[in-house]
């Protein structure tokens, strides 16, 4: 169904699922220009994603895929090892479906936010930088005032905030919502050059006895790599800032002194900076709209890196979301349709990381010893229990169909499908 007259978006935040939407919205024939808070998009020292095939279909959709994906490394799964070396099993990250990417595709967080501005380009999305959101009116209207901190604003019919797990969108939305908390674990990462490190076709993960450490090694050298680790005290802007590089990698090459070797061999050839963050949760948001305002990617559902899906899960948002205002003229209609549509996978998603980030080191040998002799038969059933996110799947062409139930709520649309979580053989509508 399409909108009566030309509808005008406005987008806060130019992360991951902000450039989608906003060539899903041009494609639905909807006017979009995105809004960023910083000078320009941000180069995070050492950031890398993996975009499963879930994430990788949406691109094609949008045919931007080869565009972006020559910057990416395509792998079939993860292999975990313990502290010593050992294989403990592996776990395959693709469904077996005909016609369907079946790689996760590695990919610098840098190379892909590059690589979606310049796509935006052919769809003519404009993106204004230095743009920090201060606050947002409804008008009697029925539209929308973004006012920016150097005292500029726009009026659009919508506004979809996507800046991430701070969202200033949903604090304004829901001033009295939940407010993201410090998980009690740091994040590292970088990229080395090390030949010596034979690059696989997987993810490698490795529980030391002290902190957890992922790395991915290219065809020419490369290492994509990260670290987690406890830290109680949440660190301050200021502190993170005045942590020198030489202290990190003294504090990183200590955490794992006492495992692989390789390791901190790793660490002692990356070159550049290493990027250092806290990493944080939000407990589920009751409410991903109101009025004109939305809310989309990882600021109504942030997922930790321990499950590694929140750039895919933004793009499902954005197409998905795109959809529903283009097929339902009313705008709360559609966004309520969007939120039906997208809130009981991303909150198992949401959940699976949270479970996933309790076992993932411990200085415990009992507990150690029990992790690596069970690890395998859990990561035996993982692939059949994973393969409902990977094989997620959004028609674009397909309509978005809504009618009222006895209770007078948008309930139902046939604009997707998914597999059952637990029977990896059928799809069921939903």
């Amino acid at each position: 169904m399409s909108t009566p007259f030309r509808r005008k978006a406005l987008i806060i935040g130019y992360g991951i699922a902000g450039p989608v939407a906003a060539m899903f919205f041009k494609r639905a024939g909807i006017d979009t220009v995105i809004y960023e808070a910083q000078d320009t998009y941000q180069d995070h020292p050492g950031m890398f994603m993996g975009l499963g095939p879930n994430g990788v279909n949406i691109l094609k959709t949008l045919g931007v895929d080869a565009a972006i994906l020559k910057y990416g490394f395509p792998t079939t799964g993860t292999s975990f090892y313990n502290s010593s070396g050992k294989l403990l099993g592996e776990i395959k990250t693709h469904p077996e479906i005909e016609g369907e990417d079946e790689s996760n595709i590695i990919i610098k967080l840098s190379a892909l936010q590059t690589a979606l501005f310049d796509a935006m380009l052919d769809y003519d999305v404009p993106v204004e930088f230095g743009k920090r959101l201060i606050g947002i009116k409804a008008t009697k209207y029925k539209t929308v005032i973004a006012t920016f901190a150097d005292g500029t604003e726009d009026e659009g019919d919508i506004l979809v905030g996507c800046e991430g797990i701070h969202s200033r969108t949903r604090q304004i939305m829901l001033p009295h919502g939940p407010k993201p908390s410090y998980t009690g674990t740091m994040e590292c990462g970088g990229v080395s050059f090390n030949p010596a490190v034979y690059p696989t076709a997987t993810m490698n993960i490795i529980y030391g006895k002290q902190a957890y450490f992922g790395y991915f090694a290219t065809p020419s050298g490369d290492i994509y790599w990260f670290s987690n680790f406890s830290q109680a005290k949440e660190p301050s802007k200021a502190e993170l800032r005045a942590m020198s590089q030489n202290e990190l990698r003294k504090k990183l090459l200590d955490l794992y002194r006492n495992d692989v070797p390789y390791l901190g061999e790793i660490i002692k050839t990356t070159k550049g900076e290493i990027g250092k963050f806290p990493l944080y949760e939000l407990p589920v948001v009751p409410k991903w709209h109101k009025g004109p305002l939305c809310i989309a990617g990882d600021a109504t559902h942030a997922v930790s890196p321990h499950v590694g899906h929140g750039a895919s899960l933004a793009m499902e948002d954005a197409i998905v979301l795109a959809k529903c205002l283009r097929d339902i003229p009313d705008v709360e209609s559609a966004f309520e349709m969007y939120e039906k549509l997208r809130k009981q996978r991303t909150q198992k998603i949401v959940s699976l990381a949270q479970h996933l980030s309790k076992s993932k080191t411990t200085s415990n040998p009992l507990a150690a010893w029990y992790r690596d002799i069970s690890l395998p038969s859990y990561l035996e059933r993982s692939a059949e229990l994973m393969d409902w996110i990977y094989s997620y799947q959004v028609n674009w062409d397909e309509e978005v169909v809504a009618r009222p139930s006895r209770y007078g709520k948008m309930f139902k649309a046939a604009s997707r499908t998914m597999k059952h979580p637990l029977r990896t053989g059928a799809r069921r509508p939903i």
